[in-house]
């Protein structure tokens, strides 16, 4: 059980880094899209990425 603790927490950290990241790139990628392409279009792009990240995010904490 120690070991499995051990192993657990620096995993969730990880993970945490993940999500940031993830976070980062979705916010960079929102904001060059935003100058090229209509309003409607980087909002669904946005809510997307979003829900992407979140959903990565729950499917690395299940391993």
């Amino acid at each position: 059980m120690e070991q499995w603790l051990s192993f657990r927490i620096p995993f969730d950290i990880f993970s945490i880094y993940i999500l940031l990241a993830a976070f980062i790139v979705v916010g960079i990628l929102s904001s060059l899209l935003r100058t090229a392409l209509p309003e409607w279009s980087v909002k669904i792009f946005s809510y997307a990425g979003f829900l992407g990240v979140v959903f990565a995010w729950l499917k690395l904490l299940e391993y």
